[in-house]
């Protein structure tokens, strides 16, 4: 029992009892009287031995998570979401923020980490932004302050293209490595105030509640080398931004891999293996799933805004209910007071990402073909019917924007041709012309 009462001493709790909880094991009560007080709250069954016990254990828990490290930080959060968030998850984000990552315990010190980013759960859901938030990321926290910062080297690099007034490519160029475990100054900033304006205007973005600096902190990629097109490598600060949400996200290669059957571990790659019985239960649910993918792509598009960067499944989060949320805005720009087929440009090249090299390199050829030729589902054409959900005929969409003509428009693009007139073009032209 004394276990079970230390692993969940805090959880489920309500603010006024963790916080009288707080009051009782930091004043100067003997051991026993704090046990006699927080009795009931632990659990009226538990012995008195075991419920000392887990006082003393909440009492040192509280202790550290109030103690703050040596790593210097600035936090930019409104009043309105300072005065929303639980003192204790408040008491944590510092602390997270002020400690070496190194030195920090998952499951005392926050709940999870994965990549750059660190999550704290929150006692009891909380209304913060106007939307119900039940954890905390924090990105861009993962990382020793007094070690240098290594470049992410991802498998390819990030290709910035930007389109003239004409529809045309006028310049590509390879975006710097990012750090690892961190965030460059100007990619936090970017990110916070991007996601806040999608946010207000209703798109399908997580909560964003803040976004800070670590001053003295500097990425330097001198000797990365600089190519033809390379943006030049320049030393600059590093930062993080604070975003809430709904608790129960993953990513939508696990959201599908849920659907259909189960990852396991073979030749030593992580592969799909799919329960026939289990995919076709949950046909229509596939098909609900990356229908709103591309239509919370298309919303995020109609308000003027491009995620930027590599659509993939790890870019895009699903709940449980399946809902959509896009957590990624680091490379995101305004497309307002472009031209039409500016605009439709900028779609163009964001709907053949997620579908070149999004899902035909995160998900296994075989099992896309199997799927196409066993259940009639084809991913990338449900994105396709959820961006262009609003259009009259399904049959036509089908047969004009299928995936192979999303890539050959990039190609013609490419090679310099005038692709005005190419079918997709001229749908999402028509959609560019309702943008807001």
């Amino acid at each position: 029992m004394a276990a079970k009462l230390r692993g969940n001493v805090l959880r489920g709790m309500s603010d006024g009892e963790l916080e009288h909880v707080r009051c009782v094991i930091l004043s100067n009560r003997s051991n026993n009287s704090k046990a006699e007080a927080l009795g009931p709250l632990f659990g009226g069954h538990s012995t008195f031995k075991e419920t000392r016990y887990a006082a003393t254990y909440a009492g040192r828990l509280w202790e550290r998570l109030e103690s703050q490290g040596n790593r210097k930080f600035e936090l930019d959060i409104s009043d309105e979401v300072y005065a929303a968030i639980p003192e204790l998850a408040l008491a944590r984000i510092i602390h997270v923020l002020s400690f070496n990552f190194s030195s920090l315990y998952e499951g005392m010190d926050y709940t999870r980490a994965a990549g750059r980013s660190v999550y704290l759960n929150l006692p009891e859901p909380r209304n913060m932004a106007g939307r119900v938030i039940r954890q905390i990321k924090l990105k861009g926290v993962c990382f020793d302050a007094d070690k240098p910062l290594s470049p992410f080297l991802p498998p390819t690099p990030w290709i910035n293209i930007v389109f003239d007034q004409e529809g045309r490519i006028k310049e590509q160029r390879i975006e710097p490595y990012k750090p690892m475990g961190t965030m460059e100054l100007n990619a936090a900033a970017n990110e916070f105030s991007m996601m806040r304006l999608a946010f207000r205007q209703g798109a399908k973005v997580l909560a964003p509640l803040g976004a800070g600096t670590f001053p003295g902190v500097i990425y330097d990629t001198k000797g990365l080398g600089s190519e033809e097109n390379v943006i030049i490598y320049t030393p600059t600060e590093v930062g993080f931004a604070i975003h809430g949400m709904e608790g129960s996200e993953r990513d939508l290669r696990a959201a599908f891999t849920e659907l259909v059957g189960e990852e396991r571990v073979l030749d030593g790659r992580l592969q799909i293996l799919v329960d026939p019985e289990k995919a076709v239960a949950n046909r229509e649910k596939i098909k609900e799933l990356f229908m709103k993918v591309g239509r919370a792509y298309r919303e995020l598009n109609d308000i003027g805004l491009i995620q930027g960067g590599a659509l993939h499944p790890g870019n895009i989060l699903v709940t449980r209910g399946l809902d959509v949320f896009l957590p990624d805005f680091e490379y995101s720009r305004s497309i307002k007071g472009t031209t039409p087929i500016q605009s439709a440009a900028y779609r163009a090249d964001q709907v053949r990402s997620f579908v070149w090299p999004g899902i035909r390199m995160h998900f296994p050829f075989a099992l896309l073909c199997d799927m196409r030729q066993h259940m009639g589902i084809d991913l990338a054409q449900l994105f396709l019917e959820g961006y262009f959900h609003d259009r009259p005929s399904r049959d036509y969409r089908i047969d004009i924007l299928g995936p192979d003509t999303v890539h050959d428009l990039l190609v013609a693009m490419y090679e310099g041709k005038n692709v005005t007139d190419h079918p997709l073009m001229e749908e999402l032209m028509r959609v560019a012309e309702k943008q807001i």
